[in-house]
């Protein structure tokens, strides 16, 4: 897997993580801190993706990703 691909799977898995995060902090009544990092973090690996990338950061690219993710764990 090249670079952009490991940076667009990291960064698109970190922001639904962090989203899931915040919203369970939210009906927790919980402080949002560690949502707020995570959505930082997978922002700045989705940003690392489009610097890597020679077309630009493309939404359509996350489902190939992860198929070929799942491909290569099953091998």
């Amino acid at each position: 897997m090249s670079q952009y691909e490991l940076f667009l799977l990291g960064g698109s898995s970190m922001i639904v993580l962090a989203v899931l995060l915040f919203f369970t902090a939210a009906t927790q009544d919980q402080p949002i801190q560690k949502s707020l990092a995570i959505f930082l973090l997978g922002g700045v690996l989705l940003y690392f993706a489009d610097i890597n990338s020679s077309h630009g950061l493309v939404p359509g690219d996350i489902p190939s990703v992860f198929i070929k993710f799942v491909q290569t764990m099953f091998e």
